[in-house]
């Protein structure tokens, strides 16, 4: 299953959010023992990151938790949310050095799929 951890920082005095992303497999599990280790798994990411993070509130969702709350516009179809994601990624890796900074190969390929079909519609757009 999918976790997605963050806090939203507080730019207004230039502390970025942060975010992470985690796989955690609870396919072995049905029913209620399930859910109750999904609850379990997600107090202990948000004490965890909360410790690390120190600072401010910590979210954790599953991505089944997220589509829920918007199941028209899943990220996987909306631009948007991606980039938006990219960005608290981004900026939860200020600071780090560059050999410590990762990204998933999926989400690698779709940025440089979007950046090359954006160019390709603006040389189509005669305005290169």
């Amino acid at each position: 299953m999918h976790f997605q951890i963050w806090d939203d920082g507080d730019e207004s005095v230039g502390i970025h959010g942060n975010f992470a992303e985690l796989d955690i497999d609870v396919g072995f599990l049905d029913g209620e023992d399930r859910q109750e280790y999904i609850e379990s798994i997600k107090e202990t990411l948000g004490a965890a990151f909360s410790s690390i993070w120190d600072n401010g509130r910590v979210r954790v969702a599953t991505e089944e938790e997220l589509m829920a709350i918007d199941p028209v516009m899943p990220e996987a179809n909306n631009d948007q949310m991606f980039l938006e994601r990219m960005a608290r990624y981004t900026r939860s890796m200020n600071g780090v050095p560059v050999d410590r900074v990762s990204i998933h190969s999926d989400d690698l390929l779709r940025l440089i799929n979007m950046v090359t079909s954006q160019h390709v519609l603006f040389i189509a757009g005669g305005k290169e």
